[in-house]
C-alpha cells in the first residue's frame, strides 16, 4: 500500500505534463506457426514463412497494414518446404531458400535460384543476393533481371574453412557475414567489398574477437553483429556495431551469455537483436533495441513502459527493422505456440525514457544514480523523488542523469521517481511516468550489493586518504562520519 501510495502521489506531481509521443501497435503476423525473417526498408512488406505442417512451411508475404492477410509465394517445382528470407526496399523482390532455392519478383512471380544456392540477404534496390554456396560465402547479381548471374564465391579470410554472407548494402557493393574454422567453433565477422574483392575480418580491440557480422547500412558504413571469445558454439560476447571499421560494444544483459545484434535503419540510430544464455547463439532469451541515447533496452519492457498492449508471451526476438526504425518485425512465443508479430513505433518512442534503476530493483548502491534518455529540444529536467511515505522533493538538472545526495534517509527505503522536460515545445513528462526501487544501506560502502566487514575497512582507508566518499553525513570529513557510518553498517534494513 505505501509503495502504492507514494508512486499514485508523484503521479499526480508530474500531471500536468503532456505526453506527446503516443503509442506503439503490436499485430501478430499471419497464423501461429508462422516465422518473420525481415521486412522491407520502406516498412511495407513483412517475409517469411507459414507452417503447413509438421517440418514443412511456405514461404509467405504479409502487407505490414494488415498483417494478419498473408500471401503465399508458393513452391517451385520439386520443393516441399521453403522460406522467404531477405527482401529489397519495397518488397518488390524476394529470395528465399529451402528444398529449392528461389526468387520472386512482382508481376512475375517464382523463378529459380541456380541450383545449391542459399540466399540470406538482399541488396536494398534488389540486384544482388549474398549467402552461401555449400560451405563458401557467395553472391548472385541479376536477380531482379532476365537473368541470375553465376555464383561468384567470396575469398575464405581468416578462419580459412568456410564462410557465410548475410547482409548486403544498399547496390552489393558491401557484403558482411562470417568466416568458421573446420570445427565450427570458432567466427569472425568479415566485411568483403567490391563485390568477391577485398575480404577483411572485422576488429574487435578492447571487446574480444569478431564473432559475427549479420547485417550493413545502405551506404556501407555500419555494420552491426557481435564480438567475443573466439567460441561460435558457447563463447560470450556483446552485440557490436563498427562505424567506418571503428568497433563500439553495444553490450550484453546481465545474467545473459552473449548478445548479437541482426538488423539496423538506414542510418544505424536503431539497433535491433536479442540476448542468449544458452550454449548456441540461435538460442534467444530477450530481444534488444539498441540507441544511441538509451543503450541497450530489454525489447519487451520498453515496449511495456511506452504503453503497447501485448499478449501474453515471454519471448520475442526481433529480425529486422525499416529504414526508419519506426516498424520493428521479430518471432515470439505466445500461449507456448511460436508467431511472428509487427511492432510500430510513433515518433519520439525513445524520448525521455527513464533508464535506470529499472523499475522493482532491489539492490541499488548508494547514492543512487537516476538516468533517462534526451527529449528534443528540452532545456532542462524537473527530477521528482519520494521517499517511502515522505512529501515529494523535486531537484532540476540539464543533464540526463542525477546522483542523490548520500544520506542515510535514503537508506531502506522504496523510492518513487518520475521526470519532466521542460522546453519551448512545451513540457513531457518520462515513460513510463514512475519507476520504483529499493535502496541498501549505506553501510554497503564498496557498493558490492552485501554489507560485510571489507566495507568498514574500504571506509576507514578512504577516511584515512581523505576521500571525499568519506563524508558520509555531508558535513565535511571528520571523527563523526565514522561513528554515523559504522552506526549504519550496524543497523539492517527490515
Amino acid at each position: 500500500m505505501r509503495k502504492g501510495g507514494a508512486a499514485a502521489a508523484l503521479v499526480c506531481v508530474v500531471a500536468g505534463a503532456r505526453n506527446v509521443q503516443g503509442q506503439p501497435t503490436f499485430q501478430l503476423v499471419g497464423h501461429p506457426g508462422s516465422g518473420v525473417n525481415g521486412i522491407s526498408a520502406d516498412g511495407s512488406t513483412i517475409v517469411g514463412g507459414e507452417t503447413v505442417a509438421a517440418n514443412t512451411a511456405h514461404p509467405f508475404t504479409w502487407p505490414a497494414a494488415s498483417p494478419g492477410l498473408g500471401v503465399g509465394l508458393g513452391l517451385l517445382a520439386g520443393s516441399q518446404s521453403a522460406s522467404a528470407y531477405a527482401v529489397n526496399v519495397d518488397g518488390t523482390v524476394i529470395v528465399g531458400n529451402g528444398d529449392v532455392p528461389f526468387r520472386w519478383r512482382a508481376g512475375l512471380g517464382l523463378g529459380a535460384m541456380p541450383a545449391g544456392a542459399q540466399p540470406y540477404g538482399l541488396s536494398q534496390n534488389g540486384s544482388v543476393a549474398v549467402g552461401r554456396l555449400s560451405v563458401t560465402g557467395a553472391l548472385w547479381t541479376g536477380i531482379d533481371g532476365a537473368n541470375v548471374g553465376a555464383a561468384q564465391l567470396l575469398p575464405v579470410i581468416g578462419f580459412n574453412s568456410f564462410n557465410y554472407a548475410y547482409g548486403a548494402n544498399a547496390d552489393g557493393s558491401v557484403v558482411v557475414g562470417d568466416s568458421v574454422d573446420a570445427g565450427g567453433e570458432c567466427s569472425g565477422g568479415v566485411m568483403w567489398t567490391g563485390g568477391a574483392a577485398g575480404p577483411a575480418l572485422l576488429p574487435c580491440a578492447g571487446i574480444g574477437g569478431a564473432k559475427s557480422a549479420r547485417a550493413v547500412s545502405p551506404d556501407g558504413t555500419i555494420i552491426v553483429g557481435s564480438c567475443g571469445v573466439c567460441d561460435f558454439v558457447g563463447g560470450s560476447a556483446q552485440a557490436a556495431r563498427w562505424v567506418n571499421g571503428v568497433p563500439q560494444a553495444l553490450g550484453v544483459f546481465p545474467g545473459d551469455l552473449g548478445a548479437v545484434a541482426v538488423a539496423l535503419s538506414a542510418d544505424g540510430s536503431v539497433i535491433v537483436g536479442y540476448n542468449y544464455t544458452q550454449t548456441y547463439v540461435h538460442r534467444g532469451t530477450h530481444g534488444f533495441v539498441w540507441t544511441p541515447s538509451t543503450g541497450m533496452l530489454n525489447f519487451r519492457p520498453f515496449l511495456e513502459d511506452t504503453g503497447a498492449i501485448l499478449p501474453a508471451g515471454t519471448l520475442m526476438f526481433p529480425s529486422g527493422v525499416s529504414a526508419d526504425g519506426r516498424v520493428i518485425v521479430g518471432n515470439g512465443t505466445f500461449s507456448g505456440v511460436s508467431q511472428g508479430w509487427i511492432v510500430r513505433l510513433p515518433p519520439g518512442s525513445f524520448d525521455l525514457l527513464l533508464l535506470s534503476p529499472r523499475n522493482g530493483a532491489i539492490v541499488v548502491p548508494q547514492p543512487p544514480t537516476l538516468s533517462w534518455s534526451h527529449a528534443p529540444s528540452a532545456t532542462s529536467y524537473d527530477v521528482t523523488v519520494q521517499i517511502g511515505a515522505g512529501s515529494p522533493a523535486v531537484m532540476t538538472t540539464s543533464q540526463t542523469s542525477i546522483t542523490l545526495p548520500a544520506s542515510p534517509a535514503f537508506d531502506c527505503q522504496a523510492i518513487v521517481w518520475g521526470v519532466v522536460a521542460h522546453g519551448p515545445g512545451g513540457d513531457t513528462f518520462s515513460r513510463p511516468a514512475t519507476r520504483t526501487f529499493q535502496t541498501l544501506r549505506t553501510g554497503d560502502f564498496d557498493r558490492n550489493g552485501t554489507v560485510s566487514e571489507n566495507d568498514i575497512f574500504a571506509f576507514l582507508n578512504a577516511w584515512f586518504l581523505s576521500d571525499p566518499r568519506a563524508d558520509f553525513n555531508g558535513g565535511g570529513l571528520a571523527v563523526s562520519d565514522i561513528f554515523d557510518f559504522i552506526g549504519a553498517w550496524f543497523v539492517p534494513c527490515p
